[in-house]
């Protein structure tokens, strides 16, 4: 018995089936590959094992001649699309999951290169790589003020985005990984800044909380196959899991908290870099059911039960909300305070009539898109798995859904050129769908 899968590329690839019939690799990268650097969420192409990036076939002609050896035609090349069909004869395999879950991966980082640019990285030893790595990690521990630490935390974040063998040594480092959590918990929380009206220091806190949040999400990002990263998660049946998911819901500052401290501009960031984590927390809580992992207790509905438990569940959802809302106000890129949501005196929120349109394109915003995308994923599982949620939404939020979210404005808005659109408007759908019905 076999399940199989069809993808529409372009490229010189080949299944490799092994003697035992099982599928063994679908992508062998060229010698010529190298790492590449395309700004802050990207990540080496050429280090990423079966990574479908720009799978290309090429076809040569020239005066007759396939190999242009001599004569003086010049060669034409022609990228042609093709269906690749790929055969799993082994209903225990992993490896139908890992493709989707890379294939995944790959219309989220084509979105956000397409309005990116960036010059291509020689390699480096992996020895020069872990020296540096250490060095790091050495200066990190030492520091003991909150801006040396974001230095060293930024010259880690910008190294992953171009060495794809750093996210191997972090997930291989549990020391580190448990520091940004740490961090996290300590600066993260309200608890950490004092109730005045303008606190500076609780502003370095928060921008220092978004860059452990932003470091988190690279490591995170494109390592299904880490399986250092998988044991961390799942140990003690599913502890880590649990306490990054839950401490995020708890901990993250409400809109109204980052209005009081007049720090709302932080507001944006902070849901981006937020909801960028816990999208690949519960996709690792979703790969915990692959056939060879089989977690006996670590699932998506599990983990969405210790999230929807929270009584701060409902602020990680505004922030879904809002930032939905404002897609259809105005431009994906310009993320407002609060367009279409108003606090009223009782804590509760009202629908408001949207400002006037704004004209801006959302061309070349991807990385809005994505942010988009995480959002309603995280929204979809939410209410997916927690019908007494998903009713407590539809009654603080069903205006919003009903007047203010429509997935055809989304169509208009979302150019067709992205990888991710389709995916994200039936997120979208399933959302609003699943909100108002209950």
């Amino acid at each position: 018995m076999y399940s199989t899968s069809s993808f529409h590329s372009s490229s010189s690839t080949s299944s490799l089936v092994g003697a035992t019939g099982e599928t063994e690799s679908i992508h062998q990268p060229s010698s010529s590959s190298s790492f590449s650097a395309l700004g802050r969420n990207c990540v080496p192409s050429a280090d990423y094992r079966g990574y479908p990036h720009q799978m290309s076939s090429s076809s040569s002609s020239g005066n007759g001649n396939s190999g242009g050896g001599g004569g003086g035609a010049e060669g034409s090349t022609r990228t042609e699309a093709a269906t690749l069909d790929i055969y799993v004869l082994k209903q225990t395999s992993d490896f139908y999951h890992q493709l989707s879950a890379v294939w995944e991966d790959w219309k989220i980082l084509s979105t956000l290169q397409s309005d990116e640019s960036g010059t291509t990285q020689s390699p480096s030893s992996n020895d020069r790589i872990f020296h540096q790595y250490c060095s790091l990690k050495q200066d990190l521990f030492s520091s003991r003020s909150l801006s040396a630490r974001a230095r060293y935390l930024q010259e880690l974040c910008t190294a992953c985005q171009r060495y794809f063998s750093l996210k191997k040594m972090f997930w291989e480092d549990s020391e580190l990984v448990e520091f940004c959590v740490e961090q996290l918990k300590r600066y993260l929380s309200s608890q950490s800044g004092a109730s005045c009206a303008v606190d500076y220091h609780r502003a370095d806190q928060i921008e220092y909380s978004i860059l452990v949040l932003d470091l988190l999400h690279q490591m995170l990002r494109e390592t299904h196959t880490c399986r250092k990263k998988l044991v961390l998660f799942l140990r003690n049946g599913g502890h880590f899991l649990q306490s990054l998911a839950v401490s995020l819901t708890d901990l993250l500052p409400s809109r109204e908290e980052l209005h009081q401290l007049e720090l709302i501009d932080l507001d944006k960031e902070l849901t981006e870099s937020s909801s960028g984590v816990l999208y690949e927390v519960l996709r690792i809580a979703q790969q915990a059911k692959w056939p060879q992992a089989k977690h006996s207790v670590v699932s998506t509905g599990w983990l969405v039960g210790k999230m929807a438990a929270s009584s701060r569940i409902l602020h990680l959802c505004e922030r879904a909300v809002t930032y939905m809302v404002d897609l259809f106000s105005g431009s994906l890129n310009s993320y407002s305070s609060g367009i279409g949501i108003a606090h009223t005196t009782t804590g509760t929120t009202a629908a408001s009539p949207p400002e006037k349109p704004r004209t801006a394109s959302v061309e070349g915003r991807g990385r809005g898109l994505v942010s988009l995308h995480h959002l309603a994923y995280l929204l979809n599982a939410l209410v997916q798995h927690s019908p007494r949620l998903s009713a407590r939404l539809h009654s603080r939020f069903a205006e919003e859904f009903k007047y203010y979210i429509s997935v055809t404005g989304a169509k208009q808005k979302l150019p067709g050129g992205y990888a991710l659109r389709n995916d994200t408007l039936d997120l979208m759908h399933s959302v609003k769908t699943k909100i108002l019905q209950s």
